[in-house]
């Protein structure tokens, strides 16, 4: 799968920024985005880990600065080093609901 964005995707939201102690155990688990919603992981510092699939077929490992893709409905789950710090961009086509 491919790990871009579609060139005509428009954000729509954006989560705060988390920490290791605020992220939500959710997004440590497995889960996905919505039908039409592609989920970016910005890595604003530190270091963290973006597994894909169920079972994980791939692992990203982002450090500060990286940006990782989640396609619609991708299983997915992060894995935080201590320091990092990041937040989610969600961005969809401009034909989709949201």
């Amino acid at each position: 799968m491919t790990r871009q964005l579609p060139d005509q995707a428009i954000k729509h939201k954006e989560t705060k920024r988390f920490t290791a102690d605020t992220v939500p155990a959710a997004l440590t688990k497995n889960h996905d985005t919505k039908p039409g919603v592609w989920g970016l992981i910005c890595v604003d510092a530190g270091a963290l880990d973006l597994s894909i699939g169920d079972p994980v077929s791939e692992t990203l490992h982002l450090a500060a600065g990286d940006t990782g893709v989640v396609n619609p409905q991708e299983v997915h789950k992060v894995a935080l080093q201590p320091d990092a710090e990041f937040h989610i961009e969600f961005y969809s086509l401009p034909d989709n609901s949201h």
